[in-house]
């Protein structure tokens, strides 16, 4: 499993060209290839023709996915001081050649 933090970061190495840029036919970036792959898929699709409100917590990882979520907005990521100040006012990196 590629955890969201995991896609982000391949997001911005290819974004700011430190990794070159994963192309679908049609021309777009994609981050998804591990969900793509057949065995999720299929998993997914058994999953999903199961998944109740009730059978939801036996079916998910609810618990990791809120997690993986706060994290990946910068929240509740262990050691972080959110009461410091930060630089917000930071150029975007341009392409390196």
């Amino acid at each position: 499993m590629v955890a969201a933090i995991g896609q982000l970061v391949e997001l911005w190495d290819q974004l700011t060209s430190a990794r070159p840029l994963d192309l679908d036919e049609e021309g777009r970036v994609r981050l998804d290839t591990w969900e793509l792959e057949p065995a999720v898929q299929k998993a997914v699709a058994e999953r999903w023709s199961t998944a109740t409100s009730d059978t939801i917590t036996e079916l998910a990882d609810l618990d990791r996915f809120s997690d993986e979520v706060r994290r990946l907005y910068g929240f509740s990521v262990p050691g972080i001081d959110y009461t410091a100040a930060v630089e917000t006012d930071v150029p975007w990196p341009g392409p390196t050649l």
